[in-house]
């Protein structure tokens, strides 16, 4: 079992009145994100945790969304109400994890939404009437576009030795996509950084979000920002009982001198 800690940030732009939010850090989100990608997951929420999909800009409600929206449908998503006890979606679970819900690795839903289409809510991918709707918005998986216009290009030069797994299907070996730039300059986001992509560069983007740099006739992808990474924790201060101890066995160790 792992256990990610929200952050409470207020929000650094005027329209938001200075509210502040639970918010998981980029890179725990990351670290969250692709996690799901390794396994057949339940995640447990108790309380509202937000994750930033502009990290690398000021916080602003505009930019966040539930970890529900992340997760779906990559993985068993259960919110806690406070009443019922977290026991009674174990049973839920096992038939979750039973079950193989994305048949290809074209399947839409094998897609990190969160970068191919941020503005939208696909609340329901597991019907064939929103997979429908989804490749009307987008087109199918030989001619795949985000919301920007951007082709996704499913590619047989694969890289990488990660084989991921969505709604329990393993994907291909080294499975991604190859995003071209629609105009001159292109910028994506991923959930720790930001980058941008000129003329005939191109980014190489994983399920799991993970973005590698393409480069095509001298132009090259950069990553143009990245979050701050979170401070390592500050080492524990001793009990007394722990004090005590380390000077007594100091005392034990002058004696034996």
């Amino acid at each position: 079992m792992k256990i990610f800690r929200t952050v409470f940030r207020r929000s650094a732009v005027r329209n938001d009145s200075g509210r502040s939010f639970h918010v998981l850090d980029p890179w725990e989100a990351d670290r969250f994100y692709r996690d799901i990608h390794r396994g057949y997951d339940a995640v447990f929420q108790a309380g509202q945790a937000r994750i930033s999909l502009q990290p690398t800009k000021p916080l602003e409600s505009s930019h966040l969304i539930p970890v529900s929206r992340l997760v779906r449908p990559k993985a068993f998503f259960v919110q806690f109400d406070g009443f019922t006890p977290p026991a009674n979606s174990f049973e839920d679970f096992d038939s979750w994890a039973a079950a193989v819900d994305c048949g290809t690795h074209r399947d839409c839903r094998v897609l990190p939404h969160h970068m191919f289409s941020p503005s939208t809510d696909w609340q329901a991918l597991e019907t064939e009437d929103q997979r429908q709707a989804f490749e009307a918005a987008h087109g199918g998986p030989t001619h795949l576009h985000d919301e920007k216009s951007r082709p996704w290009n499913q590619t047989n030069a694969w890289h990488g030795n990660d084989t991921l797994e969505v709604a329990r299907f393993d994907l291909p070996t080294g499975f991604h996509w190859d995003v071209v730039s629609a105009r001159n300059t292109s910028r994506m986001s991923s959930l720790t950084s930001a980058w941008r992509f000129d003329g005939k560069a191109y980014l190489n983007i994983s399920p799991d979000g993970f973005i590698r740099a393409g480069q095509s006739k001298g132009a090259t992808a950069t990553k143009e920002d990245e979050a701050p990474r979170p401070a390592p924790p500050e080492p524990a201060t001793p009990s007394k009982r722990e004090r005590d101890r380390a000077r007594r066995e100091r005392q034990r160790a002058q004696r034996r001198r």
